[in-house]
This record gives C-alpha cells, sequence and structure tokens, in this order.
C-alpha cells in the first residue's frame, strides 16, 4: 500500500502534536480526582510585566497566571517593591520604572499571540497566587528557555533571582 503525501507537516506541528498528547497522556484520575502534569501548553494573551504573563493554558484554563521562575524584573510602576529595588541597586525610580516598561516591551515582542510550554515548578503558587514555572517557545526551530533567554540577552533589566 502506497502512503501518498498531499502536503509538507512542518516540524513545528509534529512538536506540538507530540505535546498535547504527551500533556493528554500525563493526566491521571485516581480516585475520581483529576491530577494535572507539571507541564503544559497554550498560549500567551496579556503580558504584566518583564516577569509576569496571562496565558490560556490546556490543563489550567483561560487566564492563567505565570511567574517567570528564576528572574525578577525591575518595577513598571510605583510600589512597595519599587522602593527595595531603589534600595538594592541604587537606581533612582524613574531609571527603575523606565527599565521596567523595557522589559514589559520586549516580553510583548517575544510572547504574546505565541504558543508556549510552561515546566511548572512542583504546581507551585507564589506569593500572589501565580504558577511558577520555566516557560519555553520556539525560536529558530527549537524550543528556548525563555527564562534563561531574557537574563543572557537583556542582563540590564534582569535581577538574577531564585524564587
Amino acid at each position: 500500500m502506497w502512503i501518498r503525501r498531499s502536503k509538507k507537516i512542518s516540524y513545528t506541528k509534529i512538536i506540538d502534536t507530540i505535546l498535547v498528547l504527551l500533556s493528554v497522556a500525563s493526566v491521571l484520575y485516581v480516585n475520581n480526582v483529576c491530577f494535572i502534569p507539571s507541564f503544559d501548553y497554550g498560549k500567551v494573551v496579556r503580558v504584566i510585566d518583564g516577569d509576569t504573563i496571562v496565558a490560556n493554558l490546556t490543563f489550567r484554563g483561560n487566564a492563567t497566571i505565570i511567574r517567570l521562575s528564576n528572574i525578577d524584573a525591575y518595577e513598571s510602576y510605583h510600589n512597595r517593591h519599587l522602593i527595595k529595588q531603589e534600595q538594592e541597586t541604587g537606581l533612582n525610580a524613574t531609571d527603575i520604572i523606565a527599565k521596567g516598561k523595557l522589559a514589559t516591551k520586549i516580553v510583548k515582542q517575544l510572547l504574546l499571540d505565541k504558543p508556549i510550554l510552561v515546566i511548572l515548578h512542583d504546581h507551585r503558587y507564589g506569593v500572589y497566587g501565580r504558577l511558577i514555572g520555566d516557560v519555553y517557545i520556539e525560536l529558530d526551530n527549537r524550543w528556548v528557555n525563555v527564562n534563561n533567554y531574557l537574563v543572557n540577552h537583556y542582563p540590564y533589566l534582569y535581577l538574577k533571582e531564585v524564587r
């Protein structure tokens, strides 16, 4: 039997299909309780700031807030963390907010309306109820850890911090 190929399947579509199948296969039901895998797949719908995004995820649903792990962006508006960053860095509030707004703009350009893979840290939630994890995006036909990409390519906008 001959199989006819009517169109090419892209590398991205194959990876996407594998990730979705792995996600579906990873959901377990024990005593009618659903255990969600420690990774998820979805699309970024909003960027809150330089280290926090909102995504519609396959298992966790719409409007899931995700905090990028191990990085801390400069604040993009006045709040109590701004004072802490002023003391730690020696920069004034205006410079910190400018860096924070630039970090937010870069994350929007990089992630907004794009598919992502999120590796969660033991289903861990942060202080403000956000999921904490590593976000991956496809760049140049390979999956890249966005957390590391931002810190390595824009070190002047991020403070490396383990949370």
